[in-house]
């Protein structure tokens, strides 16, 4: 068994997000700017072909290793959350999407 975890990607998905049907409007301010963040994000990221060849790496090893992440967002992320303070680490989340 293994865990794929992926960054953003740049898929056709993006364009099809659902948002809730009774939403507040005191967040919707907070919301955009959130969304348009992930937006960006998106743009960013890889394509599916990045998810595919991963899981093709997995089910072709012999030995698979017990986690793959996929994208340079993803392994960035995993090494900010690694060593940066908790406190320091979500500061910068909340900078990123605008929060």
């Amino acid at each position: 068994m293994s865990l794929t975890e992926a960054g953003f990607l740049k898929s056709p998905m993006m364009n099809h997000r659902q948002l809730a049907a009774n939403r507040l409007a005191e967040y919707d301010a907070w919301r955009q700017r959130a969304l348009s963040a992930i937006r960006a994000q998106e743009e960013k990221g890889p394509g599916p072909d990045a998810v595919a060849e991963t899981l093709l790496e997995i089910v072709s090893s012999k030995t698979p290793r017990l986690r793959y992440l996929i994208g340079g967002q993803a392994k960035t992320v995993a090494r900010l959350r690694r060593f940066l303070p908790q406190g320091m680490y979500e500061s910068g989340v909340r900078r990123t999407f605008s929060i």
